[in-house]
């Protein structure tokens, strides 16, 4: 298609540039036509006319005694000169070939050199030779001016005039159709040359500004607002968790949330700021002509809070949230990429789990924040590439125990790392780096490559029937999920029935459909699944209702100071009945008193684990608590990162 549009363009300048070349020739040809007519033919025998009526007519003044002698001869000369410039000259050739006119003329001449003497030796008062010389003359004064009117209304000068009429009237169609191909032409490049100019500075999926745009826009607004009292703010927004949206749903859904984004962001900002897609899921807003920096953070929150809404695809709604981050020139950099980079900084805070908002302005400590996730990060892949003794990237084990007689019935792995500069790393903060770096299998592979290092290296064999809880990164919860952990367990010591995969909420309701898929093909392979931190969020009865989980987690906050909270107590043991009714065991976590375990088991809960018996244990200190017969000793050291 853009081949035939090419082509059709250039026929078009084809044909534009052939009728120029001939509306030119047909331009030239008329004007010389007319040139011929008027300047050569018109003239010429008007001239010559006029010097002949001049001299017949001087040849009775000067009879009258009117004029002298010298002025007869005067006119004579003129009259001459015409005479032998019409016969000889090349300009004439054409009107003497017309009319019997160069043998008229030639006549003419010739009686005029013949009475020449008799002309110059005239008397005044002689009117003998006077009237000779009228009668002469006479006859020639009446043929110049039958030319002369042959030449402006005879059959060939009405014939060259219908020539000119009809040259003009082919003149003016050539030139008609040359204006209305050229004007084709014209609107066929002005709208190509609209088209490349909006391809080379507009997303073409969203219509937004593109990076290009964007950059130029960037930079003016620095130049510009140089001013004492000038502040414009940029802001860097992301969709959250836009990765598993688009590869979950499909990319053209995705590309239908992007363009719907898009819209919100049109339609909530101000006409004098700026929207662009940068990438992916990365817009850019530049928000111009601010009176001070709250301002910037206000405009941020509005729009940004357009921007969490349901996304309806296939029937089912998905909630859309967004991230920001803000710099605000001149207060975080006077160049484009300081403030980039400031924003930037703003964003990843914003991304992270400690932010309530969602839309962060770039504060100093932000870049020391940067400094300590790079290095982080360089030393995460460093630690994903070994399992030792020495790593200090580690598995520490919470015990497990029923709530009805305090037997272990299994161990939670915790990630640990303590970090040689950092200490400790809160380990959710070790999952978002992953995560925000695509290390997510990565780091799942090292969790069982670790889990295999310390059942082989523990100083006591494992129960065969104890379970082992293990979290996984989200970006793991996928339709290759199961296949995945079917490989890796058929090369490990694990059997599937004692593998326990924890989840929150937020991955499984995502997409309860696809949820549902992955949750069967885990179960039919003897893995369990449990729904981790119930009751710490927005968690509700439709997830237990819609998706066949084998294990609820209770949350601490609902297990902390049970025992004091009557009210607390009634909603945990409903929640309690309420599983036991679907088949789901129930394990309390964060239990650390005794009194709550009481009201736990009076409950009925089935599992409890918490720091009521043990904190996290490497591998090292577990072998007492695999092979106990009783309750060890409570533990009361601090609590480390969890």
């Amino acid at each position: 298609m853009k081949r035939i549009r090419l082509l059709f363009l250039y026929l078009l300048a084809a044909v534009f540039l052939t009728a120029s070349v001939f509306s030119m020739v047909n331009h030239f040809r008329t004007a010389r036509l007319v040139s011929n007519h008027i300047q050569y033919s018109a003239w010429s025998l008007a001239q010559l006319e006029l010097e002949l009526q001049k001299f017949y007519t001087n040849i009775a003044l000067y009879g009258a005694n009117a004029i002298d002698h010298n002025q007869l001869m005067f006119s004579y000369d003129l009259l001459w000169n015409r005479l032998n410039v019409f016969l000889v000259g090349k300009e004439n050739r054409t009107l003497r070939a017309r009319f019997n006119a160069e043998i008229k003329i030639r006549n003419l001449y010739n009686t005029l050199q013949d009475n020449e003497q008799r002309i110059t030796d005239l008397k005044a008062g002689d009117k003998a030779q006077q009237q000779l010389l009228t009668q002469q003359f006479y006859p020639y004064v009446q043929q110049v001016r039958e030319l002369v009117m042959l030449n402006f209304t005879g059959k060939e000068s009405t014939k060259m005039y219908e020539g000119v009429l009809e040259s003009q009237k082919h003149l003016a169609w050539l030139l008609a159709g040359l204006f209305a191909v050229g004007l084709t032409l014209i609107i066929t490049l002005l709208r190509q040359a609209r088209r490349f100019n909006r391809l080379a500075h507009q997303d073409p999926l969203t219509g937004l500004a593109n990076r290009g745009l964007f950059n130029d826009s960037l930079e003016a607004s620095c130049t510009n607002s140089r001013q004492p009292d000038s502040h414009f703010a940029l802001c860097l927004i992301k969709l959250n968790h836009f990765k598993e949206i688009n590869h979950y749903l499909g990319y053209r859904q995705g590309d239908e949330l992007l363009q719907k984004v898009a819209q919100r962001l049109r339609e909530h900002v101000r006409r004098q700021d700026l929207v662009a897609r940068l990438d992916g899921d990365n817009f850019a807003v530049i928000l111009n002509n601010l009176q001070n920096d709250s301002e910037a953070l206000d405009l941020a929150r509005y729009f940004r809070q357009s921007l969490v809404f349901d996304f309806f695809i296939k029937g089912r709604a998905t909630q859309i949230d967004t991230s920001v981050g803000v710099s605000i020139f001149p207060l975080h950099g006077l160049q484009p990429a300081e403030l980039l980079q400031a924003a930037s900084l703003a964003l990843y805070q914003a991304k992270s789990a400690g932010s309530t908002t969602r839309v962060e302005l770039f504060r100093a400590e932000m870049a020391e924040h940067q400094t300590r996730q790079t290095t982080l990060l360089l030393d995460l892949k460093r630690q994903l590439q070994f399992c030792d003794a020495t790593s200090e990237l580690q598995l520490h084990y919470l015990p497990l125990y029923r709530a009805a007689d305090r037997q272990l019935t299994g161990i939670e792995a915790l990630l640990r790392w303590h970090h040689p500069h950092y200490d400790a790393i809160n380990p959710i903060e070790i999952f978002e780096l992953a995560e925000n770096h695509g290390l997510g299998m990565a780091l799942g592979n090292w969790l069982f490559e670790r889990l295999e290092y310390d059942y082989h290296h523990s100083e006591v064999r494992w129960p065969d029937d104890i379970k082992v809880a293990l979290n996984l990164s989200i970006s793991m919860f996928n339709p290759a999920l199961p296949s995945w952990i079917n490989q890796v367990l058929q090369r490990h010591v694990l059997r599937p029935r004692q593998l326990v995969l924890e989840l929150n909420e937020a991955t499984l309701t995502q997409d309860l459909q696809r949820s549902t898929g992955i949750l069967k093909a885990l179960q039919d392979q003897g893995i369990r699944v449990a729904l981790d931190n119930f009751g710490s969020g927005v968690s509700s009865l439709t997830t237990l209702k819609a998706l066949a989980i084998d294990i609820l987690k209770l949350d601490r906050s609902l297990v902390q100071q049970l025992s004091q909270h009557q009210r607390q107590q009634q909603f945990v043991d409903s929640i309690i009945a309420l599983c036991h009714r679907l088949q789901i065991q129930v394990v309390a976590e964060g239990v650390e008193s005794e009194e709550d375990a009481r009201c736990l088991q009076a409950m009925r809960c089935d599992e409890i684990q918490g720091f009521l018996h043990s904190l996290p244990l490497p591998t090292s200190e577990l072998a007492p608590y695999l092979q106990q017969t009783s309750l060890p000793a409570i533990r009361t050291e601090n609590n480390p990162s969890s």
